[in-house]
């Protein structure tokens, strides 16, 4: 590549970096993926919790069907959106 190429490729990125894609300006994007991130983080937290509680309920009856629903559930469980 030339140096002419170079600097073109250059002031694109630099016109990406301030007016953004699709109007969208790419500090916008990085907040969106930031907090998308940190939902997704919470609802795994949340998930884990609520799942062991319900696992030490299901734990704590003489019958082991309820132990196996809870098993089978749990992986469709951490698919609900919070």
């Amino acid at each position: 590549m030339t140096l002419a190429k170079w600097h073109e490729l250059l002031d694109i990125v630099q016109d990406v970096w301030t007016r953004g894609v699709a109007g969208v300006s790419v500090g916008t994007l990085v907040a969106a993926v930031a907090v998308f991130l940190v939902l997704f983080l919470l609802r795994n937290l949340f998930t884990r919790t609520v799942l062991a509680v319900i696992r030490r309920l299901a734990r704590r009856t003489a019958s082991r069907i309820d132990d196996e629903v809870v098993e089978a559930l749990a992986e469709p469980i951490r698919l609900v959106p919070i």
